[in-house]
């Protein structure tokens, strides 16, 4: 059977429906609804903000249709994977998804896609993780700056929607991070 999942803007739920793998989605009628799924609020707000109807299926694996983006799932389904996926997406005040992130959007939008509830505010993130020395740290943990999350990538650099004006990019670590793992 192919699992095939969509979201509707505005709705909270993740709906899962089930079809036989020689049904297209030009002839689907009424699927099977296997699963409905609530999802956390991923914004400062509590209020979604995906703009548009979001499909994945999962044979093939997911793929998010966004505006005019497309992004693919990592082959290795890794947060540092999720992350790079949506290098360039631009920064945007309360965003939480591939239209448009802020940093806590972003962190939380990443490790959702990895199957981790993760809150969507700088200081649940904050809240939710566990402190570990920097000398401990691996790529995919997160870092914490008190007003701003990133994802750290290793080697001295993180990937984050930084601010107003820029994207999702990979950038050397700045200042003294506090390193949490989720």
């Amino acid at each position: 059977m192919r699992r095939v999942w969509w979201r509707l803007a505005l709705l909270p739920i993740l709906v899962v429906v089930q079809y036989p793998p020689s049904v297209t989605f030009s002839n689907v009628r009424t699927p099977e609804v296997v699963e409905a799924l609530p999802l956390p609020p991923v914004s400062a707000s509590g209020a979604w903000t995906y703009p548009a109807l979001v499909i994945g299926v999962e044979d093939p694996p997911p793929v998010y249709k966004v505006a005019h983006r497309t992004i693919h799932p990592p082959p290795d389904g890794s947060v540092i994977g999720w992350a790079k996926s949506v290098i360039g997406v631009p920064y945007v005040s309360g965003g939480s998804s591939p239209a448009g992130f802020d940093c806590s959007g972003f962190v939380s939008w990443v490790y959702w896609q990895t199957g981790v509830s993760v809150p969507g505010t700088v200081a649940g993130i904050r809240a939710r993780g566990t402190v570990i020395p920097a000398s401990e740290a691996r790529p995919g943990d997160v870092l914490y700056w008190g007003t701003h999350v990133g994802i750290y990538v290793g080697a001295g650099l993180r990937i984050d929607a930084n601010r107003p004006g820029s994207s999702v990019q990979i950038r050397a670590l700045y200042g003294d991070p506090v390193f949490l793992r989720m």
